[in-house]
């Protein structure tokens, strides 16, 4: 329920901060409470909606897949985030990135 009501908040504001920062903490909740699946399609939002998800959401993600035992689909983004040319940032240098788009 909390990511219906989440999507539909960012359909009227998709660029606040509170939006960013909410999404961050649900795909934390998300994780922690084994709803893997939920998480990534918050992910999966954040990117297309040209956010860069911070490493620790990331880390996030990685811990809620070995939580429920899906050791593979871990590495595979472990991996994947060491192929791809990111350049990760500090948690405050992105909220001052993110300050500087809207």
């Amino acid at each position: 329920m909390a990511v219906e009501l989440f999507k539909e908040l960012i359909s009227f504001a998709s660029d606040s901060a509170a939006n960013w920062n909410m999404c961050i903490s649900l795909i934390e909740s998300l994780s922690l409470a084994h709803k893997v699946d939920k998480a990534f399609e918050l992910y999966v939002d954040m990117i297309r909606r040209d956010s860069i998800p911070e490493m620790g959401t990331v880390f996030h993600l990685i811990k809620g897949l070995l939580r429920v035992n899906r050791w593979d689909e871990a590495l595979q983004l472990s991996d994947s985030i060491c192929q791809m040319d990111i350049d990760w940032v500090q948690e405050g240098e992105a909220a001052d990135k993110r300050k500087s788009r809207l």
